[in-house]
């Protein structure tokens, strides 16, 4: 009983201690595949003053999309992505980010800043829009938490799946 207070009965160490069975997730896994599915499985939820979230990743080169994710409280189901699969030029795709952003007007506008992304948030900071450069490889703003900016996004992206956001 106190192990179930202390760290719950869904939590792995109960489930291999007292139960004997399986964790959840394996020692390197950070997010589990129960969690991903759960949320996958979950009704989308926000509130009506939620902010409209953004984030844009640009893939100049290689088998990767370029995208904008959108996501607005606990709801990153409803806007589906725009993904751009072939390999457009910067100015296509900031062209095509700019008419999506005025179309879409996202309070909130996050950018990967890293190598081939900066130029295009510069660009879209040029048009007007407010994009936040991140750079993952960066602090974190809770250093003594998380090594890196990326580490401290994944952690917010676990935080926010276990508290109730659908994928």
């Amino acid at each position: 009983e106190e192990w179930a207070d202390l760290y719950g009965e869904d939590s792995d160490f109960f489930k291999i201690r007292v139960m004997g069975e399986f964790p959840s997730i394996s020692a390197v896994q950070f997010i589990g595949r129960d969690a991903v599915e759960s949320a996958m499985e979950r009704r989308p939820y926000c509130r009506d003053d939620d902010p409209l979230v953004c984030g844009i990743d640009f893939a100049r080169n290689g088998n990767c999309a370029s995208v904008l994710y959108w996501r607005k409280g606990r709801d990153g189901k409803t806007f589906k992505p725009d993904i751009y699969p072939e390999d457009p030029s910067s100015e296509h795709f900031v062209a095509k980010c700019a008419q999506r952003l005025r179309d879409m007007q996202p309070d909130l506008i996050y950018g990967d800043g890293v190598g081939v992304g900066g130029p295009i948030i510069d660009r879209l900071v040029g048009l007007g829009f407010d994009v936040q450069d991140v750079q993952s490889g960066g602090r974190s703003v809770e250093p003594d938490r998380h090594f890196n900016k990326r580490a401290e996004m994944w952690a917010k992206g676990k935080y926010w799946i276990r508290d109730g956001g659908a994928l």
